[in-house]
């Protein structure tokens, strides 16, 4: 009867287009998570050692013999039920998964989030979990595309391309950032944290300064690397580090991979990460893949 009656209270303050609007909705989304869940049930039922595919941070991600290793959290909040592994990243322990056992590993839009250790780390886990000659790709968001349109003073890209998703009632640069909305916008590229929470206490016109005075490369790790452990554990969502072509190469050498080149939107070498299932944000991202080696005995 409780049910009933605030359904009944809902419909008097909302109307019945609204009320029936925002129903519909709620079905539509249980309906599709119950479906998800199904999907996921099968291809878990399908697994086998002949295709073994692991998507780093993948979420909620579906595909016929790939399995997620992800984490859940209060601000990853889907379902667990869909992480294969539920591995915290940032505490950089060997994963539960034995040595070269996957063909492919995917990663899109994960390693921004973590600290340089434990990009390092994670780029280390996947190369022993690869067999020899497996691939792995890796999408992050471009900073040399971002460094390009704020030199070039392209206000409209960041607001319309960067930030598709999200609106001047999240962000409130006008508020926030006077005469300086494009220093404010490069660093939610990839120092999230001092844009959005730390605005007040950035210098904006010191970031704007530092700019013509420093490398390109001091200069993203100095505001990547004020952010601290405690602030990027209340929004791990966000941004914390930088990625350009060379950096990536340079981390997948040390990792151990090799034939490692740049690639275009689902361009892999491997047919399956060219569907749709993959490279989601061909817009701002960066797209590198590479092997682990064969050993002398094996080639």
């Amino acid at each position: 009867m409780r049910i009933l009656s605030r359904s009944a209270e809902k419909l008097r303050e909302d109307g019945a287009v609204d009320f029936l609007g925002t129903a519909f909705k709620y079905a539509g989304q249980k309906l599709e998570r119950t479906t998800s869940h199904q999907r996921k049930q099968k291809i878990i039922e399908s697994y086998s050692d002949e295709q073994k595919y692991l998507n780093i941070g993948g979420g909620t991600f579906l595909k016929d013999h790939w399995r997620v290793l992800d984490y859940y959290s209060d601000w990853y909040d889907y379902d667990s039920d869909f992480i294969d592994f539920n591995v915290d990243l940032e505490e950089r322990r060997q994963w539960p998964i034995d040595s070269n056992d996957y063909q492919i590993v995917y990663s899109s839009h994960t390693l921004e989030h973590l600290t340089d250790k434990t990009v390092k780390h994670t780029l280390s886990e996947s190369y022993r979990i690869l067999e020899p000659g497996g691939i792995i790709r890796i999408n992050v968001p471009d900073v040399d595309l971002a460094i390009n349109k704020y030199e070039k003073r392209d206000l409209e890209w960041f607001e319309n391309v960067w930030l598709e998703n999200y609106s001047n009632s999240i962000y409130y640069v006008d508020e926030k950032s006077p005469e300086f909305e494009l220093e404010f916008y490069l660093l939610s590229f990839f120092a999230t944290y001092l844009s959005r929470i730390r605005h007040q206490e950035t210098d904006f016109q010191q970031v704007r300064d530092d700019w013509r005075s420093k490398s390109k490369k001091e200069f993203l790790q100095k505001y990547s690397g004020k952010i601290r452990d405690d602030w990027q554990s209340q929004y791990p969502g966000w941004h914390r580090n930088w990625f350009t072509g060379d950096r990536v190469e340079s981390l997948l050498q040390e990792a151990g991979f090799e034939e490692i080149q740049e690639s275009g939107c689902r361009q892999s070498v491997a047919n399956e990460l060219c569907t749709s299932h993959f490279d989601k944000r061909p817009h701002i991202s960066l797209f590198i893949e590479a092997q682990k080696p064969y050993s002398s005995d094996e080639q």
